[in-house]
């Protein structure tokens, strides 16, 4: 195994809920890189959600963010890859969260924006760090663009799974739909995923994808741990990161993920 590069996921695999990066994983990064390996984040969240943790963590590469849809450099405004929901699904996928009554926002490149704010709007802003765009109006009399992703959330985790299993008969092979936990079902372009995304990351640098470890836990990450040369999945991730992983680490509350890089590129 000769890796080259490290991608990983934030929430869930890297970080919980509402704490920032651990000094255990920006040393072990640091120690990643001084070994000549490149590192690199894939998240759900926004590019400018995900930027201070890339900060903390000094990584310089870009960062692959909106499940894949976007891949962006740290520090300047190059795109690399934006592949946005064509709009008339976006507005299906708007409609439909009317018609079953689940919040929903939808994303630009840069922001993100709700109906009006409210307890969901809130608590994502609390666990992202980042404020929505409140318009003041239905999200479909508003929507004037390509989106580059859709989230509806739900209350828990069985409303969760119905909207998921609904979403997948509605739009299955016209979008890419996942969650990235138990209450987001995302919405994406057919062509946006993880697994494609550390795909495009890889040849933007000249390797081929075995070259790549990747490490996550969630829906959104199962197609970007079987692309990779080698796949890790957290002890805590669903079971279809599981299944698909060459490797299941200890989970997050125990730095599985900065085990797995010690034992694997570290002490090696």
């Amino acid at each position: 195994m000769n890796i080259k590069l490290l991608i990983t996921d934030l929430d869930d695999t890297l970080i919980s809920d509402y704490t920032p990066v651990s000094k255990n994983a920006i040393e072990t990064i640091e120690k990643v890189k001084q070994k000549g390996i490149k590192a690199a984040i894939a998240t759900g969240r926004m590019h400018s959600s995900a930027f201070p943790y890339a900060k903390d963590l000094d990584i310089v590469e870009p960062i692959i963010s909106y499940n894949g849809a976007l891949i962006k450099h740290v520090d300047s405004d190059e795109i690399i890859l934006h592949k946005p929901v064509n709009y008339d699904d976006a507005i299906e996928v708007l409609n439909f969260a009317k018609e079953t009554n689940i919040f929903v926002q939808y994303y630009s490149t840069r922001e993100y924006y709700v109906s009006r704010h409210c307890e969901a709007s809130e608590l994502y802003c609390s666990k992202t760090g980042r404020k929505a765009v409140a318009v003041d109006n239905e999200l479909i009399k508003t929507l004037d663009f390509e989106p580059t992703k859709l989230l509806m959330i739900t209350k828990n985790q069985q409303e969760g799974k119905k909207i998921y299993m609904k979403a997948k008969e509605i739009f299955g092979g016209r979008l890419y739909i996942t969650q990235s936990s138990d209450t987001y079902v995302e919405f994406n372009n057919p062509e946006a995923s993880k697994g494609s995304a550390c795909r495009e990351l890889a040849k933007y640098y000249g390797y081929d994808i075995k070259d790549i470890m990747a490490i996550g836990n969630g829906g959104n990450d199962v197609d970007m741990i079987k692309v990779a040369g080698f796949g890790i999945a957290v002890g805590n991730a669903v079971q279809e990161a599981k299944e698909a992983a060459d490797y299941i680490c200890p989970p997050q509350s125990e730095d599985g993920a900065i085990t797995a890089i010690e034992q694997f590129l570290l002490n090696r």
